[in-house]
């Protein structure tokens, strides 16, 4: 791991002058801690909390943590790989003392375990969202014995009777107390999977790796029998005769289920007059939310809501309720409809092409509704408090409907902040139930005419960034709607954000080598901050599954993003030489590994560096089958032919010939099915995982050796990945996965078009031309659902100007380019007490980033080349 102290250079930043160089700028503590706390992607998980659970281990014994775990082990004891091992369930206020309990038994048996490190790690297992095959786990003993087994059955039953705990869905339930066992793998076995994803595994009867299903029900394996003694609790666990479905259905066929959570299953039923009606389950003391209440308590709850607003014809009317065993069910009114979310998606003018007015017409009527109806629930004494855009249906004539008041309350609860909201659509701080719903109110209508998701979560400035772009696009009367939504605020006014937006009008054009200069500011002060760390994907600032040196989401995106600006690297590039001396042979690849960093220092002024290093990477561990630009060949190729950019080696260059060779005769293989571990959507297209990396990197090859028939080969390519595009309505093309069309840089068409703009136009083909119109139309939009390099707006605009195309639908690119900035600015940042420096949201909006795949490095490096005086002359 990258060690996180901060570099010298870094700490004598300049004040807050207005020139824009680095400027020292000495934010306070607390300033620094809060605007930490944006970075952090975690903080709308469940209510964290450190507090550690305590085992005193005897002599001889041995612990380590890998989170969220401690292990706990006889020192010389070494784990059979797999068994029959024990899981407890537990709550929070029983955790500790059940802890006590079967650490002391598991110190006298010695049998090896494992718990849970925190009372945080403890909410998180018990939480809706939580994975349902893992769920309630808080102990597992790894008996090595039938005999171990049976007596430390015996032995916790007897022990923890009486003890609440969540029911385990993976394990068989050993007596009355929360004891829970399964078949399984006690130590890590695995296989790589042909998605590349690593599978988790036992052995069977052979000897052969086969999958350990985790699963959120009870299996056991076919080469596995039970013990006698379990025989029969098995048995009935794998045949039950409990009629308890049959009590609960009475009347009703199952048609599908509709969702599934921690807390229990939603389905949709059909009565035997074919009228659908909606069953929603709760688990009792498991999907625990902020205020520790179950599932089970909530169902119950939403029940006594529904009852009490029927005649408002606002929500679902009630059915039924039953309890069966441990469980809640509640039958309610099927809403024929689609979620709002989707409402949008399907109907929202993202086109220029398309007019706004019928749009307007019909989502300015759906507000008018939501208004009114929301007014009718309030005036019955009821908050929402979770309304978001999933939980409003339109129906198929556009009336409106609110479903999912799971966390309603009185409008007078005195604690509102403890009620589980969705991030973007509950204020900094909650004054009262009135002002959460008017607030998530306002969110909505900011929503149904501009659809960025989330950002308010970072900052509540962005409600007027937002209602500034909506004035762009459609009348005064949707601006006077937002006046009066935001006329209920007044009285609860929150002035508290620790970030506000940047001033629209800086976002052109004309000052884009400023905010250029600001945002390598931004990056620069949080890697000064004595107290945001991890900032380089080993930590909070990132949280991104990668490589910490890496391009994608470690501390070689960054440096390419700052290159050039005029920041002090050296002690950065130091510490990335340090790392890449240690792990340079762990993985090869360009985005996601060593290959990245060893480009990085060459491309920063250290090709020795670069040159000793790069023997050290082994590229025989790249499939032959993977040829992406992110993980696999094209990406080797790709970084091969920068670093004979910037310097020349015999190795690199015999390298790179055996590359191009392979990625020559993947083109000649039309059938050849393509292989991209970590593609974002699951399916190997575009730029960073399809064809259109090989393209790529055979047209840059092209350039290279001066050769026409690479040229010709990057082309086939373009045709393998064209296959997988799709024309749109408003005759744009975008990638079709399957499930959406996708324009990005990352598995959508504008990395198509970067890849076929990099073939000479001697070597393209008649229609290409329009081709690529047809993505660029692709790029722009009256929205922009994230900032990111890979799968947001900035992207785009790189793509925009690489497109090789001068003008789009009757304007010239730069005015195209002008008129498309303004869109990233509800995710650029800047703290209130300075205006030089920028910030810039990450995936999701929900938190600020600095990385290269979605952060603020990934947008500097997008946007220099957007400069006229800063464009870079290659993509790696």
């Amino acid at each position: 791991m990258l060690d996180q102290s901060p570099s010298p250079q870094a700490n004598t930043a300049p004040n807050n002058s207005s020139s824009d160089g680095d400027t020292t700028f000495h934010p306070s503590h607390e300033a620094s801690e809060a605007l930490e706390r944006l970075f952090d992607s975690s903080r709308f998980g469940f209510m964290s909390n450190d507090h550690k659970y305590q085992v005193s281990i005897p002599i001889g014994w041995t612990r380590y943590t890998e989170a969220p775990w401690s292990h706990i082990s006889p020192g010389t004891y070494t784990l059979p790989e797999q068994g029959w091992k024990i899981h407890i369930s537990a709550t929070e206020n029983t955790a500790p003392q059940s802890l006590s309990i079967v650490s002391d038994y598991a110190f006298s048996s010695t049998i090896p375990f494992k718990h849970l490190t925190n009372v945080g790690e403890f909410r998180k297992a018990n939480s809706k969202y939580f994975d349902r095959g893992s769920a309630g786990k808080f102990i597992t003993l790894y008996p090595a014995t039938e005999e171990q087994l049976r007596r430390a059955l015996e032995f916790l039953e007897e022990g923890l009777n009486g003890f609440p705990g969540p029911y385990i869905l993976s394990d068989v339930k050993y007596g009355e107390a929360p004891v829970y066992l399964r078949y399984g793998a006690f130590r890590e076995l695995s296989k790589t999977a042909h998605s590349g994803a690593a599978v988790l595994c036992i052995r069977d009867a052979a000897g052969n790796l086969v999958e350990d299903d985790r699963s959120p029900a009870f299996t056991l394996p076919d080469f596995v029998t039970a013990p006698e003694f379990l025989k029969k609790t098995v048995d009935e666990r794998l045949n039950p005769t409990d009629d308890g479905a049959a009590r609960l259905l009475d009347g009703y066929t199952v048609e599908r289920a509709l969702h599934f959570s921690n807390g229990g299953g939603v389905y949709l039923l059909q009565d035997s007059e074919g009228k659908q009606t909606v069953l929603k389950e709760g688990r009792a003391l498991a999907g625990i939310d902020h205020r520790r209440i179950d599932a089970y308590t909530r169902v119950i709850s939403e029940h006594a809501t529904l009852k009490a607003l029927s005649t408002t014809s606002c929500t679902p009317a009630p059915r039924d309720i039953k309890i069966i065993g441990n469980h809640a069910f509640l039958f309610e009114e099927y809403i024929q409809g689609q979620n709002l979310h989707s409402w949008i998606s399907r109907n929202f003018p993202f086109s220029y092409s398309y007019t706004t007015n019928d749009y307007e017409t019909r989502a300015l009527s759906i507000l008018t509704e939501l208004v009114s109806k929301i007014d009718s629930i309030h005036a019955k004494r009821i908050a929402i408090m979770d309304l978001q855009p999933f939980n409003v249906i339109i129906e198929p004539d556009d009336h409106v409907r609110i479903i999912d008041l799971e966390s309603s309350c009185g409008i007078h609860d005195d604690s509102p902040d403890s009620y589980i909201g969705t991030p973007g659509y509950i204020p900094n701080r909650s004054q009262s139930p009135l002002h959460r719903d008017y607030y998530a109110l306002l969110q909505l209508a900011l929503y149904l005419f501009c659809p960025v998701t989330s950002v308010a979560s970072i900052s509540h400035s962005v409600t007027t960034t937002l209602q500034e772009l909506i004035e762009h696009h459609f009348t005064s009367d949707i601006r006077q709607q937002l006046i009066r939504l935001r006329r209920r605020l007044e009285e609860f006014e929150d002035s508290s954000d620790t970030v506000v937006n940047i001033d629209i009008s800086e976002m052109s054009l004309s000052s884009l080598d400023r905010t250029i200069s600001k945002i390598a500011n931004g990056i620069t002060r949080v890697r000064a901050s004595p107290t945001i760390t991890g900032l380089y994907g080993a930590g909070r600032a990132v949280t991104s599954a990668g490589d910490a040196a890496s391009i994608a989401t470690g501390l070689s995106g960054v440096l390419i993003g700052l290159d050039g600006q005029n920041k002090h690297l050296s002690d950065d590039l130091d510490l990335l030489e340090q790392h890449l001396e240690q792990s340079a042979s762990s993985d090869p690849s360009l985005m996601t590994g060593a290959l990245g960093g060893v480009l990085t220092l060459a491309k920063c002024g250290r090709p020795r560096s670069a040159l000793a290093l790069y023997p050290h990477l082994d590229h025989k561990q790249i499939r032959t089958d993977n040829l992406s630009l992110r993980t696999g060949k094209s990406g080797l190729a790709i970084g091969q032919l920068e670093l004979l950019r910037h310097c020349s080696d015999t190795e690199v260059q015999q390298d790179l010939e055996e590359s191009i060779t392979q990625l020559v005769a993947a083109t000649r293989s039309a059938n050849m099915s393509l292989h991209s571990p970590g593609s974002s959507t699951q399916v190997p297209l575009g730029l960073f995982d399809g064809w259109s990396g090989v393209a790529l990197a055979l047209a840059k090859a092209g350039q290279h050796y001066r050769d026409r028939e690479l040229y010709q080969a990057a082309r086939v390519a373009i045709d393998f990945d064209y296959e997988n595009m799709t024309v749109a309505p408003d005759n744009s093309l975008q990638a079709d996965d399957g499930i959406r069309m996708l324009p990005y840089l990352d598995g959508g068409s504008a990395g198509l078009g970067v890849a076929l703009s990099s073939i000479p136009r001697s070597s393209r083909r008649p229609g290409d031309t329009e081709v690529l119109k047809m993505i660029a139309r692709a790029c722009v939009g009256r929205a922009a659902v994230g900032a990111g390099l890979l799968q947001g707006r900035s992207g785009l605009l790189f793509a925009l100007t690489r497109l090789d195309i001068h003008s789009l639908d009757g304007l010239k690119i730069d005015d195209v380019l002008d008129r498309e900035l303004r869109l990233l600015s509800p995710m650029f940042f800047r703290t209130p007490d300075e205006d030089n420096a920028v910030y810039v949201a990450g995936s999701g909006n929900q938190h600020l980033s600095v990385n290269f795949e979605d952060g603020a490095s990934g947008v500097l490096f997008a946007l220099k080349n957007m400069s006229a005086g800063l464009r870079t002359t290659s993509f790696a």
